[in-house]
């Protein structure tokens, strides 16, 4: 992440003229328009970009991530697929591809010490207790939030869910502290700080890909055959990846499935 916080640094007190913030609920925050990049930093598993107002932009580590930074271009040109962040400023144009979604979040809550999960240290307890103050929600959104626990991405919080067998939408008041703690057993082992990615099943795809369910949308389960599901929840509608019926859902799910649920085969089964 060095490289990158070094080579982004020629954003810095350029006035932002556009930002796109794909895949996010706020794709065109406008109120970032006229702000400049004041400061970058590493914290943690993330890049930090803080802006001149009162907001930060948490962009998480990831071994694909590539920044492309380079001169201001004309107005209109395309963006590929695997945008994740694009600024313009009025000298500069960064667009990062590929990697998790972006965090943009209160400068002030970013700059806070959150538990780290590459900590061996860490203390899941303390967060048990921190999410206990949201109960209505949803658990894959919970172990997300910074301020909870940094260093947990998209693809371990879908993978140790599955392994966990953890619906992500149950909400956390019908999540048990054993769960929680069955969970973070898998996330910390499964970690590329800790360890190798031991939960590989045997099997693999026409990529070559080891998932278990990320990024396998209405692909057989490998345990069970079940078309694999996902989920958008949250603020930010990050996708999550499950199985219906290796992660049963709680009983409260079962009734009306959210409207944030794009898989017919869960709302027919469902109906």
């Amino acid at each position: 992440m060095g490289h990158w916080q070094q080579a982004l640094g020629i954003l810095i007190d350029e006035p932002i003229i556009s930002i796109y913030l794909p895949r996010t609920g706020q794709a065109r925050p406008f109120r970032l328009l006229g702000q400049h990049v004041s400061a970058i930093r590493t914290q943690r598993q993330s890049l930090l970009l803080e802006l001149s107002g009162k907001d930060a932009l948490i962009c998480p580590n990831h071994p694909e991530q590539i920044w492309q930074i380079e001169p201001r271009e004309p107005a209109g040109k395309s963006l590929a697929a695997a945008a994740r962040l694009n600024i313009i400023t009025l000298r500069h144009t960064a667009t990062l591809l590929h990697g998790p979604e972006i965090v943009l979040a209160d400068r002030a809550s970013a700059l806070q010490a959150a538990p780290d999960i590459s900590n061996l240290h860490f203390e899941r307890t303390s967060a048990w207790h921190s999410v206990q103050s949201q109960p209505d929600l949803p658990i894959s959104v919970a172990i997300q939030q910074q301020q909870i626990a940094a260093g947990i991405g998209n693809i371990y919080r879908s993978e140790a869910l599955f392994l966990a067998g953890i619906d992500p939408r149950t909400p956390v008041a019908q999540t048990s502290q054993a769960q929680w703690d069955e969970f973070w057993d898998i996330a910390l082992l499964e970690h590329p700080q800790l360890a190798q990615l031991i939960t590989a099943p045997a099997l693999s795809d026409q990529h070559g890909s080891q998932r278990w369910v990320y990024q396998r949308h209405s692909q057989p389960c490998r345990r069970c055959q079940t078309p694999v599901e996902m989920v958008r929840l949250g603020a930010l509608q990050q996708p999550t990846y499950f199985c219906p019926t290796c992660q049963a859902p709680p009983t409260s799910l079962t009734a009306a499935p959210p409207i944030s649920l794009f898989t017919p085969h869960y709302q027919q089964r469902s109906a």
